[in-house]
């Protein structure tokens, strides 16, 4: 896994989150609960790299394009 470094030139840190906008997102929802009142959605992806990620998002997902 690559880590966040602060002095990598802007350039590099474009790369680093470049991606092809056109192809499949290739996204499943694994699970959503709350917990103290705040929604919590447990997903997975392709990251078109190093295969599946899982990934986290704290208050609410529901798919929509915002």
């Amino acid at each position: 896994m690559t880590r966040y470094d602060p002095t990598t030139p802007r350039v590099g840190l474009v790369a680093f989150f470049d991606y092809d906008a056109s192809s499949p997102q290739r996204t499943s929802i694994v699970g959503r609960e709350e917990r103290d009142g705040v929604a919590l959605t447990e997903l997975r992806f392709d990251n078109g790299v190093a295969g599946e990620v899982a990934a986290y998002v704290v208050g609410e997902a529901d798919g929509r394009a915002s």
